[in-house]
């Protein structure tokens, strides 16, 4: 009966557009182009990867059977050595005069003790056999940077973090807490000693049972970093018990609940490719903990696949380690796109397992006719000659482009972009830009598994898109985000994306701390939503599977172009009572909205939940097909 209803509304949103001749945003026909299949040295591998659409890509590996093959030991490494760093210098150092070389590990832990990081500049056709080897830092600033490399493996490598040295976060437990006295008590429950001058950067709510990012349906967090004077005063009161007098922003904070004190957030990455980096492999690489992220994509780094790889807890001290990476495990920002994310696994993240898109700038006023004021670290990598791209305050695309001649930091923290030629009148204070020389488009993302993290799955902020046959469960916040996020100040991400396909996955107990829908679609604009519907365009999520949502499994705003079909919606788990638990919600820029054969299962906790939530009567077109 309900699916009549749902069927009947459908026919009748349709017809009502035709009828009354609504003027409706039209959806873009795109197609994704399958790329030139590259010449393969003979020294080399080519795999191809099937992307949205029956496209194709390719990324080119190196192949050791055709290399000189040399021993990093014969280097000086040693895994009895205090410090190696000097060792790996000299071996990074050799592959940059000697192309096409094998580097073989042996098998041990090996320590990285000197406060300095390695650049891998140049590199061209090496290949790193790690055969295991372990490689323990202990400085966030001791990590590796890939610049203008070309056909590079790091093959079965392991890094770790020095925790005996500096821990990378506590778990802790509050006790006698007073929001009257702006106190409270942390027990390092890890710990038998704790130090009262112990860093606290950042502090996130747990469950208090499974130890994982995220208490049921709550969130509590606190970024003490960014709230100068947040904590007034530290006194020790027991071997691993400290007493912390605040300003007030703990005073939700109730005894008996469990947090992750971060010692670090933000820094460094493990690996950062930029400067045009392209077809970089990492196969079987862990990292069991890290300073920082995982590995960063950037300065328009392109065609580049993690394999088998693992950002997560190390197994041998599940115990007393509760946080891998205190940053996002992997994040993809103005690249040059054509990556592949593969049967790898993702946990204990201190942000987002997989945040992917380009950057905006903020037009802050102009300074003279031909030059911006611009916000956002975008500015910072804009070149001569690069092509600039705008949109208004309501993120509608403008009729105009631009070709850079300079960006130079201000004083104030801004950028002065200066273009060629006049600007128009249209642009000014609230407008959007971004560079059309970064794309961070044509990407697959498969088999994987994405768990026990804080914040979210996947932010997919870029196009050309597909997610399939992967794994969500018991994600703090949304599984996945397809988002244009501006936050002055923090951050400005996401041009929109067109063609994104999420299908035949599974998502278990996402949202579970209440950050809303399992998967959610949408814009945020400085706190207001975009003024248009086709931010995203050609979004299809079919053949999925959502289990013990809290909430709604669909939130969508600003999408022009929408299949929501073939997806079962079944909930046991028992939360509090929520109408749209299991719901789709749709704001009222949505249009071309196709519901079609989904299935939810009957169950007390969901009323009516094939009933969807929305504010635009002719969203609907059952004749849209992705």
């Amino acid at each position: 009966m309900v699916q009549r209803f749902v069927s009947l509304l459908m026919l009748v949103s349709t017809a009502l557009s035709a009828v009354f001749g609504f003027c409706l945003p039209a959806v873009p026909v795109t197609t994704a182009v399958s790329e030139p299949r590259p010449a393969v040295p003979e020294w080399s591998l080519c795999d191809e990867v099937g992307g949205v659409d029956g496209s194709a890509f390719y990324i080119l590996r190196p192949n050791p059977e055709r290399f000189a093959t040399v021993c990093a030991s014969d280097f000086g490494l040693n895994p009895a050595a205090a410090d190696n760093y000097a060792a790996f210098a000299a071996v990074i150092a050799y592959c940059r005069q000697h192309p096409r070389t094998r580097v073989v590990f042996e098998p041990g832990d090996y320590a990285l003790a000197t406060d300095a990081g390695f650049g891998l500049d140049g590199l061209r056709d090496i290949y790193f056999d790690g055969n295991g080897a372990r490689f323990v830092f202990s400085y966030g600033s001791s990590y590796f940077s890939l610049s203008a490399c070309e056909r590079v493996e790091f093959n079965d490598l392991t890094f770790d973090w020095n925790w005996e040295r500096s821990r990378l976060g506590s778990i802790v437990r509050v006790e006698n807490a007073d929001p009257a006295a702006h106190k409270l008590d942390l027990v390092f429950t890890e710990l038998a000693q704790v130090d009262a001058d112990v860093v606290m950067a950042a502090i996130t709510q747990y469950d208090a049972e499974t130890l994982t990012p995220g208490a049921k349906e709550s969130s509590k967090e606190v970024y003490l970093y960014q709230n100068p004077g947040a904590v007034v005063s530290v006194e020790k009161t027991g071997a691993n018990i400290l007493r912390v007098t605040h300003n007030g922003v703990l005073d939700p904070f109730r005894d008996w609940e469990v947090y992750l004190l971060r010692h670090y957030v933000y820094g460094s990455a493990v690996f950062y490719l930029y400067n045009r980096s392209s077809h970089i492999t990492f196969d079987g690489v862990k990292i069991y903990g890290a300073a920082g992220m995982g590995f960063v994509a950037a300065g328009g780094a392109n065609h580049f696949q993690l394999l088998n790889t693992i950002v997560g807890l190390n197994p041998g001290h599940t115990a007393d380690r509760r946080v891998s990476a205190t940053a996002d495990a992997v994040h993809i920002a103005d690249t040059g796109g054509y990556f592949r994310i593969e049967n790898c696994d993702f946990s204990f993240m201190g942000d987002d397992a997989v945040n992917v898109h380009d950057n905006l700038g903020y037009v802050a006023g102009k300074k003279d006719a031909s030059t911006l004021l611009v916000r956002g670290w975008m500015a910072a990598s804009i070149a001569p000659g690069d092509v600039l791209a705008f949109k208004d305050s309501g993120f509608r695309p403008l009729a105009f482009t631009a070709a850079a001649v300079s960006s130079v930091r201000e004083p104030d923290g801004l950028f002065a972009v200066k273009v060629a030629g006049a600007l128009p009148d249209g642009i000014g204070e609230g407008s959007l830009l971004y560079n059309t020389a970064f794309f961070s488009g044509h990407y697959v993302i498969r088999g994987c598994r994405f768990h026990e993290n804080r914040a979210r799955g996947l932010l997919l902020q870029s196009g050309f898109g597909l997610c399939e046959h992967n794994e969500f469960y018991k994600i703090m916040g949304n599984a996945i985000k397809i988002v244009m996020d501006v936050s002055p100040g923090y951050w400005q991400e996401g041009t929109g994306v067109d063609q994104l396909v999420v299908r035949d996955n599974t998502f278990r107990l996402c949202s579970y701390s209440g950050w809303g829908a399992a998967v959610v679609i949408g814009t945020n604009l400085a706190g207001q939503k975009a003024k248009t519907a086709a931010v995203f365009t050609n979004i299809e999520i079919s053949g999925n599977t959502f289990l013990d949502s809290p909430g709604p499994v669909l939130d969508a705003d600003n999408v022009a172009g929408l299949l929501f079909g073939g997806n079962r919606i079944a909930n046991r788990a028992e939360f509090s009572r929520d109408i749209n638990r299991g719901r789709l919600l749709f704001g009222f820029y949505c249009v071309s909205v196709n519901l079609s054969g989904n299935r939810w299962e009957p169950d007390p906790s969901m009323v009516f939940p094939e009933i969807p939530l929305f504010s635009n009567p002719v969203m609907f077109d059952s004749g849209y097909r992705h």
